[in-house]
């Protein structure tokens, strides 16, 4: 089930945080992921600063920090936080981490899309303003009263 532009700005604005569902093996698993929190994302980096290791040590500490902070929902499994999460994901093999990771982060590009000033405006007002439409409405009311009683 896919959800609309307006439906997760809705969810940003008045949640904090988006939610997607992604189907794994053709819909036998399912998997809720949620927009990464600012402070999340402070929580990885910060544990990441003083990590030593290899490249691929790094980059798979942070895959599973950031899938942690991320999937609520697994199949069955429900995580009720990031540290549960992690126990859990860990197990995972390296593949299915990899798709999740990239699966996240798509929903996180498609959510910065989101974003704009035009993509607000049209999910949640009826038109857009233009900036035409601005300067015509700043035109209309500057007139002259005595040219507007006029006409």
């Amino acid at each position: 089930m896919s959800k609309t532009n307006k439906t997760l700005l809705e969810d940003l604005f008045f949640n904090g945080f988006a939610t997607k569902e992604i189907s794994l093996l053709e819909g036998k698993i399912n998997v809720v992921i949620r927009s990464l929190a600012a402070k999340d994302q402070l929580v990885i980096e910060q544990g990441l600063s003083t990590l030593k290791g290899s490249t691929a040590y790094v980059l798979h500490t942070y895959s599973l920090n950031l899938l942690s902070h991320t999937v609520i929902k697994y199949g069955k499994e429900e995580f009720k936080d990031s540290v549960e999460a992690l126990k859990y994901i860990e197990t995972l093999p390296g593949a299915v981490i990899d798709y999740l990771v990239k699966a996240q982060t798509g929903f996180e590009k498609e959510i910065a899309k989101l974003y704009t000033g035009e993509e607000i405006d049209a999910a949640f007002f009826e038109t857009a303003s233009t900036e035409r439409d601005l300067k015509q409405s700043q035109q209309d009311s500057t007139l002259d009263p005595a040219t507007a009683s006029a006409s």
